[in-house]
């Protein structure tokens, strides 16, 4: 039992390791290719978490506006319903059970609200989530150009390392 799980555990490391050196290299290297520095900006302004919050913070709060303008406007209510009324019923007098002739009862209604003096809030509340749009739109430019400077830091980091290594087997190969 324990030889037949060992020859389980060891068979994937023995056929991983009869690869040919070139196999082995194309299967790492197919997934890493070296990209400029507009394509790393690009994606990572396209896939970075923090990028789309602030992108949807700006969303959210433009609705905020679109909220406060909409406060402004009246509001109106329609209803309508319908019942049926059948069976029996009791007649007080007789105390006795009378049938009912079934008839049907509607009710319609309309109404409306608005509201007429508020002291300004509603035109400050507009105010205050167009300020609230431009903080977040501020937040999302302040991001990007982070995460845009956390891309170039670590661009030049890699050509730096590149160079060294360039440097390094020059020297090499002088000795």
């Amino acid at each position: 039992m324990h030889r037949k799980l060992i020859v389980l555990l060891v068979a994937p490391a023995i056929l991983g390791a009869q690869q040919t050196p070139q196999a082995q290299q194309a299967a790492t290297d197919s997934s890493l290719r070296p990209i400029s520095l507009g394509d790393a900006l690009r994606l990572a302004k396209e896939n970075n978490v923090s990028n789309i919050t602030a992108y949807n913070a700006v969303r959210s709060a433009n609705n905020g506006v679109r909220g406060a303008m909409g406060a402004m406007m009246p509001t109106l209510t329609a209803s309508a319903g319908q019942s049926k009324s059948a069976g029996q019923r009791v007649n007080n007098q007789t105390n006795t059970l009378v049938d009912f002739v079934p008839v049907w009862s509607y009710n319609t209604g309309l109404s409306s609200q608005i509201t007429l003096f508020d002291a300004g809030k509603m035109f400050a509340d507009v105010r205050t989530q167009r300020a609230n749009v431009e903080a977040q739109q501020a937040t999302q430019v302040n991001t990007e150009y982070n995460v845009a400077l956390q891309v170039k830091l670590a661009y030049n980091n890699i050509l730096a390392a590149k160079e060294s290594e360039g440097a390094a087997r020059a020297q090499l190969a002088a000795a």
